[in-house]
């Protein structure tokens, strides 16, 4: 087994008892022919056998934290990685598990920062969010995940301000937004099964024996054959755009209910009591271009806009005339920072600004 290759899911049986006796041997040939795996596999079981004994967020927490103490791998900027410190020579892109490439803070012109990350993380993820009991309790006798105790083996989340790509297990390339967080499960018993908080994009490897299911929200969208966008951040409508192939929308009140098929330029927002409204013919473009740093607004209020400078420039907007809040805003921003943002967006709607650090105040300038 190559490093950059292994297999987490399989790492995690080998620790729970429960791969075979073949893929034990396997594991540990690989961490025999380095003294340094050997060293790594004696910790990842410690671990293991350690996340049973840990009932609470705090102290998974502090576990890690003593690892890091003890290790090169980069710190964590609250549940988010951030970005190696400039100069470090590491090169190339960021890898967690398989892969993940970190993007910088969007405050700043968007740069490839490095971050490489060790198995220990991998297998702390899996220990601090699924652990063994999750691990064999997970699943519905038909494959289908529980609604309060999912198989989740590894999570991914963004800060605001920061953007990551991620290589699944399965080869799915996802882009994870703003303020994110998504959650993977082991990808056995014929599904895939993700959830996602926020904003992703994914471009799916199909396999029409494993659909591949994207919670998120009060929607169900499954993949078939697909490269296509996914909103879900609190107290907005899940919203789904379809840039290439098809998708098969639902709602988690009525999942057996018939699926809303999604083609090609089809977009699907789902309301919180599971009514789906579809859009055909749209242009996904916009809703795409978050994934190359740009921002597009099409006649969107301001109240929007404002949710959305705040998830990507992590700043607190208050908006001290509340008559701007339902000003439609037209306007697309490409790698600029805060300060021409702001700029822009009060020439346009006839406002001033007052800004202290990350706290700012939109004011009508007359």
């Amino acid at each position: 087994m190559h490093d950059e290759m292994i297999d987490w899911n399989r790492l995690a049986r080998y620790f729970a008892g429960e791969c075979s006796p073949a893929e034990a041997d396997a594991i540990r040939a690989w961490a025999a022919e380095d003294p340094a795996r050997s060293a790594e596999l004696a910790l990842l079981r410690k671990v293991w056998a350690r996340a049973g004994e840990l009932p609470a967020a705090p102290r998974i927490e502090a576990m890690w934290e003593a690892v890091v103490a003890g290790s090169d791998v980069p710190r964590a900027h609250g549940d988010a990685l951030i970005p190696a410190p400039p100069g470090r020579a590491d090169g190339g892109r960021v890898r967690v598990g398989r892969a993940l490439s970190l993007m910088p803070p969007t405050n700043a012109r968007p740069r490839w920062a490095t971050l490489r990350v060790t198995a220990i993380a991998a297998a702390l993820v899996i220990a601090a969010f699924g652990g063994r009991t999750a691990w064999r309790q997970a699943h519905r006798a038909d494959g289908a995940p529980h609604a309060a105790a999912v198989a989740v083996v590894r999570e991914y989340r963004t800060a605001r301000g920061q953007r990551a790509t991620i290589e699944l297990l399965d080869g799915t390339h996802v882009t994870l937004g703003v303020d994110s967080r998504l959650r993977t499960t082991a990808f056995e018993g014929g599904r895939r099964d993700v959830f996602l908080d926020g904003e992703a994009v994914f471009d799916v490897v199909h396999d029409a024996r494993r659909p591949f299911l994207v919670h998120a929200g009060s929607a169900l969208a499954q993949d078939i054959g697909t490269t296509f966008s996914v909103r879900a951040y609190a107290g907005e409508p899940v919203r789904i755009v379809v840039a290439d192939g098809s998708v098969a929308v639902g709602d988690t009140i009525a999942p057996a209910d018939p699926r809303t098929v999604l083609g090609a330029r089809d977009m699907a927002r789902v309301q919180r009591d599971g009514r789906i409204v579809v859009a055909r013919g749209i242009d996904p473009r916009p809703y795409l271009a978050w994934t190359s740093g740009r921002l597009v607004f099409r006649h969107v209020p301001l109240r929007a806009v404002v949710s959305e400078l705040e998830r990507w420039f992590d700043v607190r907007i208050t908006v001290a005339d509340s008559a701007l809040l339902d000003a439609t805003v037209n306007a697309s921003f490409h790698d600029d920072g805060i300060d021409d943002v702001l700029q822009l967006l009060t020439t346009s709607l006839d406002a001033r600004v007052e800004r202290r650090g990350r706290m700012v105040v939109l004011h009508r300038a007359h």
